[in-house]
């Protein structure tokens, strides 16, 4: 079945509902991903953007019986995105201000007694069962089960041949190191990944089959026992992983399938979280939280190293780009992606955008994750305010920055008293000190609190990890160790962002958006000596990784307490010292000199 066109997402809705009432079935659940919960898909399987229009990372649809539209959810992040690109005439859309399994209820809050909900089994996790099995409430009962109507698809009767599979010619730790570590947590049995950026991690290649994260379509068997691999893999070249410990198989990937797990060695341990087509046709002998992607999370040293060089590398790229922008009378939205790109070709080792450049003038800098166009982009007028969200793939680290500008002289008191707050949130978290057991939940609180003090706030997160020229939204919520505050524990080595933001979207005000967002490492705090006081336990901090500097003319610096003040002082002189490490361009430097213009204090 082709779902290219209207008429064929009709017909697909169409064959669904025939054969759920046929077999008394209530919702269809399906979401964007892939069958192995990848954040993005290829484009060949991105089902949701066939189904819909939309063009965000995550969406979630429901095809019920009981209703003549289909509904489309999707969360903070995209209410305004969701509105421009879908048809609302045939999907239903709700805005997500809670979890996704909260607002389900209002989708079936007319039902009592029991509903069947049946998942995709290609795109959800195990886990999501349980949190749907605990939206049960005591007047209606939800049985959930995993169907694949993806089956019918004609985009998955092809398999995936992946192009570009290459060495990571930048580890730090090699692929037998990598099997060592593994072998130390599990120390027999065979172990299965599933997860693309585990895979990728662990074999030390890397390919270019997704979009903006450099993976490959596979599945990787470990046998511990025996000290075999089997990858299995579909490739236009010829694959080789460099591991003298392990005797490596290549097989294709259409041959992985439940029965070949069957005859590996046991115990058989799965890497949490698995996609329910593995979960529920597997016998697994044990399943637990991933211990390859609490490995990722963590770096080391030399490989914080490299992740600081790739976002000096791009922080200069930033730099010309605010530069070019503050000297040329006339351009757009479209034109500063363009132009950014460009600076970014100039060097020999950028592999490619980690996401898609999110460049929004005014209005369009509201919609947390908009893309310019030609057709949808503003103006670029003098006032203007224009938010940049850009990140790029070094073969040694990736990044991710955001700033917002102001174009021209003429600069709106209300966007200067958000952007200032928005920096003091940034300053207030990047500062904060906290001991080795404080959760990610708790620190974030220090970006809003000046936010909240308005009754202003934000609708995405704080923070997300950041992969080593993988992923740029590593899973750092999700490897870490819970703390009894029910929020990840941070720990020595991992990197991730911090990134508070505003945006407003009211015709009858001005409609604009701020996000400004820095790279960090987590490292060892000072251990501070107070008169008359025990230091009482290991203590964290952050350090900056990320070197572009805030625009001066949306900055009220009378806001600004004196150790603000000075952090920033000291980080635009940072900014200098790093960039003259990879740039001789004196022009550069002078315009530098103007920019962060600072009064005294």
């Amino acid at each position: 079945m082709d779902i290219s066109s209207a008429n064929g997402v009709q017909k697909f809705i169409e064959g669904v509902k025939a054969h759920m009432r046929e077999n008394c079935l209530d919702y269809y659940i399906l979401k964007s991903g892939d069958c192995h919960l990848s954040e993005y898909a290829a484009p060949s399987l991105n089902v949701i953007q066939f189904m819909t229009g939309f063009t965000g990372s995550l969406a979630f649809v429901v095809i019920s019986i009981h209703h003549d539209k289909p509904f489309i959810l999707v969360d903070g992040r995209y209410h305004v995105q969701v509105e421009q690109e879908v048809n609302s005439d045939m999907f239903s859309i709700v805005k997500l201000k809670k979890p996704f399994s909260v607002e389900l209820n209002y989708i079936w809050k007319d039902h009592t007694g029991s509903i069947i909900i049946c998942l995709e089994e290609l795109c959800f996790s195990e886990s999501f069962v349980n949190v749907l099995e605990h939206c049960s409430t005591p007047k209606l009962r939800l049985n959930i089960t995993a169907v694949s109507y993806y089956s019918w698809l004609a985009v998955f009767e092809k398999p995936i041949l992946n192009k570009d599979i290459c060495i990571f010619e930048s580890q730090v730790v090699s692929t037998d190191e990598h099997l060592s570590d593994l072998m130390d947590k599990v120390p027999t049995g065979t172990v299965l990944l599933t997860d693309l950026t585990e895979i990728a991690y662990v074999l030390n290649l890397r390919g270019s089959t997704i979009p903006f994260i450099p993976v490959f379509y596979a599945y990787l068997i470990i046998d511990i026992t025996n000290k075999e691999m089997i990858l299995f893999v579909d490739s236009e070249t010829e694959i080789h992983v460099d591991s003298s410990l392990f005797k490596v198989n290549i097989r294709s990937y259409s041959e992985f399938d439940e029965e070949f797990c069957q005859n590996v060695s046991r115990p058989l341990i799965g890497m949490t979280p698995l996609p329910l087509n593995i979960a529920s046709k597997i016998k697994f002998d044990a399943k637990t939280s991933s211990v390859i992607a609490r490995d990722q999370a963590r770096k080391s040293v030399k490989e914080v190293e490299n992740i600081q060089v790739a976002c000096i590398m791009d922080s200069l790229n930033i730099v010309r780009l605010i530069k070019w922008m503050n000297e040329t009378p006339s351009i757009s939205e479209v034109t500063i992606s363009k132009k950014m790109e460009e600076f970014r070709n100039q060097q020999h080792c950028y592999k490619g955008p980690s996401f898609e450049t999110i460049v929004g003038c005014d209005a369009n800098g509201a919609i947390i994750h908009y893309r310019p166009t030609v057709e949808t982009q503003l103006p670029v007028v003098d006032g203007s305010i224009v938010l940049l969200d850009t990140g790029a793939h070094y073969p040694f680290g990736t990044t991710d920055t955001s700033r917002t500008f102001c174009v021209g002289e003429k600069v709106d008191e209300s966007v200067k008293f958000a952007y200032t707050s928005v920096l003091k949130g940034v300053i207030g978290m990047t500062t904060q000190q906290f001991p080795k057991d404080t959760s990610l939940k708790q620190l974030g609180a220090f970006s809003r609190s000046i936010l909240w003090n308005y009754g202003l706030d934000f609708r995405h997160g704080v923070s997300h990890g950041v992969g080593l020229y993988n992923t740029v939204h590593e899973p750092l919520d999700e490897v870490n160790d819970r703390t009894r505050y029910g929020g990840p524990r941070l720990a020595e080595g991992n990197v991730l962002t911090i990134e508070p933001g505003y945006y407003q979207s009211d015709p009858s005000v001005r409609s604009f958006g701020i996000r400004l967002e820095n790279i960090v490492t987590v490292v060892k705090a000072d251990e501070h000596k107070t008169e008359g006081l025990i230091f009482q336990q290991e203590f964290l901090k952050f350090k900056t990784l990320t070197f572009v500097p805030y625009d001066h003319k949306l900055i009220d610096f009378e806001r600004l307490t004196t150790p603000e003040m000075q952090w920033l002082k000291d980080y635009n002189e940072m900014c200098v010292e790093k960039l003259r490490t990879v740039s001789n361009d004196e022009s550069l430097f002078h315009f530098l000199e103007s920019y962060v213009q600072m009064p005294e204090f």
